[in-house]
């Protein structure tokens, strides 16, 4: 064996197994033969591997907001126009405002991207503070605290930008399909 690495659990789809990996060095008559090798992965190769995992391998759960347009707007629920009072990013809701308990409501961490539209890849915020009812053009994000801002900085940038404008369907009216939102890679 000429090296042996460790890949961390979940670093291959459908599999939450470590994987072990071995390079070996072929010998002809007891002598090295340099002629062919294995792939032999340093440990920044194998730390990029692990690091790229799609939403769905992180277990990011993705839920589509319960009210319609008309409901939203009654209601002052977060809806696509909604996007566009973000800072940085970030929306705040009004922490006074009642708001019916539902487990389809956006709370702090939450992350919220729209699901129809124009312009689906620049409507990514995530929600600093607060509670609030979310119309069914938006889907909500809710992952374990410690990958959160993985994959809040992974749909923000530039790559995950361009993975988003990739999984889109439809050719007049835009929408994000569930399973391509959950394909895609922090």
């Amino acid at each position: 064996v000429e090296r042996l690495a460790v890949l961390p659990a979940g670093t291959f789809v459908g599999t939450e197994a470590r994987t072990f990996m071995a390079a070996f060095r072929r010998t002809s008559n007891g002598k090295a033969d340099d002629s062919i090798w294995l792939p032999a992965f340093t440990k920044l190769e194998i730390m990029k591997q692990a690091a790229t995992s799609t939403l769905g391998d992180l277990g990011v759960e993705v839920v589509r907001g319960r009210l319609n347009t008309v409901e939203a707007r009654r209601a002052g629920a977060f809806h696509l126009d909604g996007f566009g009072a973000a800072k940085n990013g970030l929306i705040r809701f009004d922490s006074k405002k009642r708001v019916e308990i539902d487990e389809r409501n956006a709370c702090e961490g939450d992350i919220l991207i729209a699901r129809v539209g124009r312009g689906i890849p620049e409507k990514v915020v995530r929600v600093s503070s607060g509670i609030s009812a979310i119309s069914d053009c938006v889907f909500r994000l809710r992952c374990a605290p410690e990958i959160a801002p993985r994959v809040w900085k992974g749909l923000r940038s530039e790559a995950g930008r361009i993975q988003l404008e990739r999984v889109q369907a439809g050719l007049t009216a835009r929408f994000l399909p569930k399973d391509g939102l959950l394909s895609i890679s922090v």
